[in-house]
């Protein structure tokens, strides 16, 4: 989705490397912790002395340039605790406007909208209100503010989204249009583009909206696809299965949410032989992920609601003089190994094709 979307000019070519690299930096000082302690503490005052009639008229941007903090402010005492609270948080000096932004938008009986902006490069990305609003909590109790409780009281006086009031059948039929047809979902495979092809764009900029919406769009988006895997040779010259390719599948499924694995429920397995096509597996992309001994039986077990795996035979396969008797036979060796593998309760299908 990223590789399909152009680059804003504002964003340098290398933002994802630098941004790894600058990771570790938050604060640059206990005393920007102090002021944003400050900050919050401020707001948090004003806000219990207004008046909500008050406050939809009030400038609280102006406020918390010019209004909270002394000329020469004086180190808070919960600073070191706040930056261990905060260590990993994206560019927290942030959180007051970010607030701010969730909180007039409920004054004005919006709901809050998630944005994706950069304000300093070295932090990265700023937080969301989603972000802000789960952390808040502890920074309350931390600071012995009362900026959470605010929110949620001003919060549940919001109208409900309307797209929510419509029926299930039309949000599903909206989701729909959003992604690619249900095709199956590769596992550890490179996209395929023929050279005046378009790769396929997925809009998903839907999750960001609320729970509900992330949930069922999870939901629509797993439980319309079919994991295809196919399984490689261990080198050239000999059909049994490739175990780092095995690990390799295993550490996808693993990474896979486990709301999201619960979702599938077929699997196409497209099964090598003597003439596929040998490929070096690729360097593994979760190398913390500890490989089991059977990979294959782990990765069946992630997947809780399983009921189907299908053998598929390739749709073209180079038959030299020696014939196809000897492809099937290897095949089966294949499958047999695999279905050794299978859950009791999972229906294997034939080879097909």
């Amino acid at each position: 989705m990223d590789a399909a979307r152009p680059r804003s000019g504002s964003v340098p070519r290398d933002y994802k490397k630098i941004t790894h690299i600058l990771s570790d930096y938050r604060f640059v000082n206990i005393d920007q912790a102090s002021e944003l302690i400050l900050q919050l503490r401020a707001l948090d005052t004003k806000l219990e002395s207004m008046r909500l009639e008050e406050q939809r008229e009030f400038d609280f941007d102006f406020f918390l340039q010019y209004g909270p903090l002394p000329s020469t402010p004086r180190p808070a005492s919960e600073a070191p605790e706040l930056l261990i609270l905060l260590r990993k948080f994206p560019t927290p000096v942030l959180i007051p406007r970010v607030f701010l932004d969730a909180y007039k938008a409920a004054l004005h009986g919006r709901p809050f909208v998630n944005e994706w902006n950069i304000s300093d490069f070295r932090m990265g990305r700023d937080p969301t209100c989603s972000s802000v609003l789960a952390i808040l909590r502890l920074v309350d109790n931390l600071l012995h503010t009362s900026l959470k409780a605010r929110f949620d009281a001003l919060d549940a006086t919001v109208a409900a989204f309307p797209f929510l009031n419509l029926p299930a059948e039309l949000r599903l039929q909206v989701y729909s249009h959003l992604f690619p047809r249900d095709t199956p979902l590769a596992l550890a495979a490179e996209p395929i583009v023929l050279p005046k092809q378009q790769p396929v764009k997925i809009h998903l900029d839907i999750l960001r909206t609320n729970h509900q919406l992330h949930d069922e769009v999870t939901e629509h988006f797993y439980a319309k696809r079919t994991l295809y895997i196919t399984f490689h040779r261990s080198n050239p010259n000999t059909s049994s299965l490739c175990r780092e390719w095995a690990a390799l599948y295993y550490e996808t499924v693993a990474t896979l949410p486990p709301r999201a694995r619960a979702f599938f429920h077929n699997v196409i397995m497209h099964t090598p032989h003597m003439y596929s096509p040998y490929r070096k597996p690729p360097q593994r992309r979760y190398p913390e992920i500890e490989t089991p001994e059977n990979s294959l039986k782990e990765m069946f077990e992630l997947l809780p609601n399983l009921s189907e795996i299908q053998f598929v035979r390739p749709r073209s396969v180079p038959m030299p003089a020696i014939g196809g008797t000897k492809v099937d036979d290897e095949m089966k060796k294949v499958i047999t190994f695999v279905y050794e593998s299978v859950p009791k309760n999972v229906k294997v299908c034939p080879i097909q094709g």
